[in-house]
């Protein structure tokens, strides 16, 4: 059998921000664009979910907006309304409109925590485990999203720990690696960096901070006082001009708002580093009508439209592109060439933070994939639906991934491994 060694080198999740690294961090400082919060605002789907972002301001978002909960997991694989559009993460995932973008989960616990924390529903939280697993994208979950907001009650504190971990535990175990945590914060209610505190997981459980962001009050002060301290990324995880009708044509919401808010997000990049515009008419949905929330479409009036656009056509803003995920250090290609006639397959290979590669994009069967360290010697590991974990922690460096097909022929890739 003769072996053919590719020295096809890749460089995976591998970057700093600060001397640190964080899960899904947007590469060369830039700033991961977020869309949301319904499917009729974000657009590109079948009527009535057929005139937002999407058709009226022609650029993809990096990042999509969904919401779920434990344990009911509405609007995962299904199309539900809670009276506030639309919401299904399945239709986003089936979409090829949104085929390279990441995805942002909110992930309600509300009434739940103490369920959660005692067990009573693992098999949900396996359930969208698996679901999240199979999207084969970047996923950041805002777990308990508002930790802190009044409305959720997440209390006792601990409960709400215990349940974020416990989630976050379970993915682990099954072999979840996709997935980035968010600890998002209600960016204004018991905002003082001692009191959030209360509620915090653990730097391990941690990826990202996160909080809220309606008014020029709602600034995040704690979170950035954190993320200084705690040396992990911000996301702005929601973000709307409360009180503003953009679709008034003697709007001042761009003076008054946007310019401030980008301001903001400027001034404090080197933590910011996701954003999650939420663009929908919120006087519209009976969830929100009559609060005084207003209509927060960009497209809803040409002068904020066009302001809107020359903003995040500049460079250091992440919209969806064909190198995204690569840009979120999510994954990188490795293309085994055909007999110089051009390329044969894709596969797909996708480090986590716990040391386990995932493998997709193999057309032809495989009987076996093996981890060889430089000298060839081989790294004992478990397969597991084309999970390949070591059974002893790896370090960083360059390694073989050798994959024998059903007819014999082996093939040894070389690659660079990095831990985020």
């Amino acid at each position: 059998m003769r072996t053919t060694i590719f020295a096809i080198i890749i460089s995976v999740l591998s970057f700093t921000f600060n001397s640190w690294a964080a899960k899904f961090l947007p590469r060369d400082n830039k700033i991961l664009l977020i869309l949301g919060q319904d499917l009729g605002a974000i657009g590109g789907f079948d009527a009535p979910n057929n005139d937002g972002y999407h058709e009226n301001v022609g650029i993809t978002a990096g990042g999509i907006t969904t919401y779920t909960g434990i344990p009911k997991l509405g609007g995962l694989k299904t199309l539900d309304n809670w009276g506030a559009g639309d919401v299904c993460a399945q239709y986003i995932i089936d979409s090829p409109i949104y085929k390279k973008t990441a995805l942002a989960i909110g992930l309600s616990m509300k009434n739940h925590i103490t369920n959660i924390k005692n067990g009573d529903h693992d098999d949900k939280i396996i359930e969208l485990g698996h679901w999240i697993r199979d999207a084969k994208r970047p996923v950041y979950v805002r777990i308990g999203y508002e930790f802190n907001g009044g409305w959720n009650n997440y209390n006792p504190q601990q409960d709400f720990i215990a349940a974020f971990k416990r989630v976050v535990d379970i993915w682990r175990r099954e072999n979840v690696t996709n997935f980035a945590t968010v600890w998002q914060s209600s960016g204004y209610e018991s905002s003082d960096p001692a009191t959030l505190m209360n509620w915090y997981p653990g730097d391990d459980y941690v990826d990202w901070l996160g909080y809220s962001h309606f008014h020029s009050f709602s600034n995040g002060a704690a979170m950035l006082s954190l993320a200084k301290s705690k040396n992990k990324p911000i996301m702005i995880a929601e973000v709307t001009p409360k009180g503003f009708r953009i679709s008034d044509p003697n709007t001042s919401a761009w003076n008054d708002w946007f310019r401030p808010f980008f301001s903001h997000v400027h001034n404090n990049k080197e933590h910011i580093r996701a954003i999650a515009y939420i663009n929908v008419n919120w006087d519209s949905q009976p969830m929100w009508a009559g609060q005084g929330w207003g209509d927060t479409r960009v497209e809803a009036n040409e002068t904020v439209l066009a302001n809107w656009k020359q903003e995040i056509n500049k460079d250091i803003w992440l919209n969806s592109s064909n190198d995204l995920f690569y840009q979120l250090g999510f994954t990188s290609s490795i293309r085994t060439p055909n007999s110089g006639r051009g390329f044969k397959e894709t596969i797909q290979c996708i480090p986590s933070s716990r040391g386990s590669i995932t493998i997709s994009g193999l057309n032809a069967p495989s009987t076996e994939v093996t981890l060889l360290n430089l000298q060839g010697k081989s790294i004992d590991c478990t397969l597991c639906d084309n999970v390949l974990t070591p059974n002893t922690a790896i370090a960083s460096g360059l390694y073989f991934l050798a994959i024998t097909r059903s007819n014999g022929v082996t093939n040894r890739i070389k690659f660079l491994y990095s831990q985020p």
